[in-house]
């Protein structure tokens, strides 16, 4: 786990868009179409929609005196998905938004991943793959509002965003901007919300622990909690909830 960028290289950054610097060869396209292959059949025993849309990798970043710039290639969710099942995270770095979200009682929304694909079963923050957005002003911010809204159900209105942190996962070989995120809805209320408006496609239920030190050190020895995210939310212990 690294910290790529810090709070003041994050206050000003530009997102360009570059080819990929590794390209994906011939024999290792036959392994990713056969192991997608796979995947759709376990998606289909499970009654599970999949989709294969545009998402972005990163491929590095340059400092300026004034911005941080962002290079991303463009890649798909099949390359980088069955990448990670095949062990590929030398040539993955796919680049995903993460929230630690914080509900208005003071608890952390964690969600439980359902049991098909590469991380079945696994409880980790809410997050997605980072893609396009046509017209959008702010790639990094509309993709968190994107996952925020389709894994919890929440308009604009019901939360405040702060982006926390770039960080690269050793472990999963992903890129990542971290987010904290305060919601205006109680845990009770986050659950009933998730079960009648956002449906069970992607994750299979919401997990809570308490935004404090006791909290934080069950999150850690829960079992299947996704380790290097729940190590991040180690260092804080207890985040301090946005006024």
């Amino acid at each position: 786990m690294k910290q790529i960028l810090n709070k003041e290289q994050l206050q000003n950054i530009k997102i360009e868009i570059v080819d990929r610097l590794d390209p994906i060869n011939d024999q290792l396209q036959t392994e990713i179409d056969t192991e997608w292959e796979k995947f759709l059949i376990e998606c289909k025993e499970r009654n599970i929609k999949v989709w294969n849309g545009k998402q972005f990798r990163f491929e590095g970043y340059e400092f300026g005196n004034d911005i941080s710039t962002i290079k991303l290639s463009v890649s798909d969710y099949k390359t980088a998905v069955m990448l990670s099942r095949l062990d590929k995270y030398n040539i993955r770095n796919n680049m995903v938004v993460i929230s630690l979200v914080i509900t208005s009682d003071n608890y952390l929304v964690l969600a439980k991943r359902k049991k098909v694909g590469t991380y079945s079963g696994i409880i980790g923050y809410i997050a997605g793959g980072m893609e396009p957005i046509k017209d959008s002003q702010d790639l990094i911010f509309d993709n968190m509002k994107v996952e925020l809204q389709e894994e919890l159900g929440l308009s604009d209105l019901e939360y405040k965003l702060k982006l926390n942190d770039f960080m690269y996962f050793d472990q999963v070989g992903i890129y990542a901007f971290v987010f904290i995120t305060n919601t205006s809805l109680t845990k009770d209320e986050h659950i009933i919300r998730f079960k009648k408006e956002v449906g069970v496609e992607e994750n299979s239920e919401l997990v809570f622990f308490e935004n404090n030190k006791k909290g934080v050190a069950n999150l850690m020895a829960t079992k299947d909690v996704f380790e290097s995210l729940a190590g991040y939310t180690k260092k804080f212990y207890e985040l301090e909830y946005l006024k």
